[in-house]
């Protein structure tokens, strides 16, 4: 009796897929030197079609190029498919609670811009969607579709500009008033500004508050930024609003700040009061003053931050820049009302408020070369007291 051996599947299945590669090239084959030809018409001054060598399709006297009609062709189909299928200008996918998930996780107002309705799953889906699309429309997935070798929408406020810090607030006495140093230099000024909002997790407007201090030379160290949140679990005792001033007074009082502004537009009109308890409360002293915003929130955030970062005078200590400050600062464009901004408008309030210091330095001598400028004495006779007598 003869014993056959078993065939093994993951030969046949190995065998399998190289037939099916080996018919697939065969169908390419006779089409290669088409597309090679469209390329050469379309695109010239790119790579060929068959390899990644960059080289002049048309330098070939037999591919003569008279005009830029299909090159142009190809530019519009390009920035078709972009507008059509994947425009950064708008959402165009988002990620769903699957049908496995409970109903009561996910919530209502699952896709695009969740709203205040949503569920824990949902927001944070929603979430990701928006940091995923960010990602994909300032990568090469959207240059490859524009064939364009630079990206067309880069960030205006770039988190590498910052200047990191490690050092604490240290606090001493000199001359019988407080003295407030970082390290070796010391703080002349200090700022804060509160963007309110009910600050309610997982959903809608974040509440932010910042401290930003500044020394004689005209520096600005951001110090401090929180993202408030109420508890839901204590609402029964204490409000939304009286939650979040706690917050803010202790904030404060840790820091050693004198005055903070708050933004009384919307929900902030009636919070100053409020917050001007809780100061009181834990005896920090402290002042409020009303802040009305009157410029757009793009312009305030523009005019804040672009000569700091520009001059490398803002200074960031490592604590800011480990919150999501610097995702704000990546994802911020100027017209994309869907990035986060909270924590930013903050921090411009702080910017906004400091005064700009004008740094004196000695004047060096100089001679001056222009003719007719030079310094000359002359000896008189006249005497005032004499003529004056006579």
């Amino acid at each position: 009796m003869t014993m056959l051996a078993a065939a093994d599947p993951t030969t046949d299945k190995a065998g399998a897929l190289c037939r099916r590669y080996a018919a697939a090239k065969a169908a390419r084959s006779p089409w290669e030197s088409r597309w090679q030809e469209c390329y050469a018409l379309t695109l010239p001054l790119a790579a060929s079609a068959a390899s990644s060598t960059r080289t002049n399709q048309v330098n070939n006297a037999a591919m003569p190029l008279y005009d830029g009609t299909a090159a142009d062709a190809v530019d519009q189909l390009a920035a078709s498919l972009l507008a059509q299928l994947t425009p950064p200008w708008s959402r165009w996918f988002a990620f769903q609670p699957g049908s496995d998930l409970d109903p009561a996780s996910a919530g209502p107002g699952a896709g695009p811009g969740a709203g205040p309705g949503a569920g824990p799953v949902t927001s944070l889906l929603d979430d990701a969607s928006r940091r995923a699309q960010a990602q994909f429309d300032h990568s090469n997935f959207v240059v490859e579709l524009l064939l364009q070798p630079t990206n067309s929408m880069e960030g205006r406020l770039d988190p590498a500009l910052l200047r990191g810090y490690g050092d604490d607030i240290a606090t001493r006495e000199a001359g019988g008033r407080l003295v407030l140093s970082l390290g070796a230099t010391r703080l002349v000024s200090a700022s804060c500004f509160w963007d309110p909002a009910f600050g309610a997790p997982e959903r809608g407007d974040r509440s932010a508050v910042a401290a930003l201090f500044s020394d004689a030379e005209g520096r600005y160290y951001l110090h401090r930024i929180a993202y408030l949140t109420h508890d839901p679990a204590r609402l029964d005792e204490q409000d939304e609003a009286n939650q979040l001033c706690d917050q803010v007074a202790a904030f404060m009082l840790a820091l050693h700040l004198p005055s903070i502004r708050v933004e009384s537009n919307g929900i902030g009109k009636f919070l100053p009061s409020l917050l001007r308890g809780a100061l009181s409360r834990n005896g920090s002293g402290a002042s409020v003053i009303e802040h009305v915003s009157r410029q757009a929130k793009q312009a305030r955030i523009l005019a804040a931050f672009d000569a700091p970062l520009a001059a490398g005078m803002l200074h960031a200590h490592d604590s800011v820049l480990a919150s999501p400050l610097i995702i704000e600062m990546r994802e911020w464009r100027p017209g994309n009302a869907r990035a986060r901004d909270d924590g930013l408008d903050a921090v411009a309030g702080c910017l906004l408020a400091e005064p700009v210091r004008l740094v004196q330095s000695p004047r060096p001598r100089r001679q001056d070369w222009r003719p007719g400028h030079d310094a000359n004495q002359a000896d008189t006779q006249f005497d005032p007291l004499r003529n004056s007598e006579g």
